[in-house]
């Protein structure tokens, strides 16, 4: 059967392959007391963890505008959206960690999935992330702001 053995990252390769135009880079992952069924060379599915966060604030990924010094939510307070600046931490596909700017129970303006990403043509100028016409329109959806949470 198979099961579950932690591993350690040691090398990656520095030269690229490519399949489908998706670059591709050789990655060595080191087992210490790996099980004897596990020979060098086996084959392995392998679930890399980039950061992991404990006692976390998180907002849906799809709440946070920008990046870095410059990413912002949109927070939903008495029927009126205000343009938040806050610092985040780790990034998943799901939840973004927020170390700074909100606190729990805030509710945040998420994007409207639904809608075209902007263009040239469709883009208001002075306008980033959120709001503006198509792209990131404050669709009706909202979320609060959770924490604690585990993963970022």
């Amino acid at each position: 059967g198979t099961r579950a053995v932690p591993g350690r990252v040691t090398a990656i390769g520095l030269l690229s392959s490519s399949t489908s135009g998706t670059a591709a880079y050789p990655v060595t992952v080191s087992v210490a007391g790996a099980p004897l069924s596990m020979a060098s060379g086996s084959d392995a599915s392998v679930s890399v963890v980039v950061a992991t966060v404990t006692d976390a604030l998180t907002v849906p990924s799809s709440a946070v505008a920008g990046t870095g010094s410059s990413a912002t939510v949109r927070v939903l307070a008495g029927g009126v959206v205000t343009a938040t600046r806050v610092t985040v931490g780790a990034v998943g596909a799901v939840r973004t960690q927020v170390v700074k700017g909100l606190r729990s129970g805030q509710v945040v303006v998420l994007a409207d999935l639904s809608q075209p990403l902007p263009t040239s043509d469709t883009a208001d100028v002075g306008r980033g992330g959120f709001g503006g016409r198509g792209g990131f329109g404050g669709g009706p959806a909202v979320n609060g702001a959770q924490g604690p949470a585990g993963r970022g």
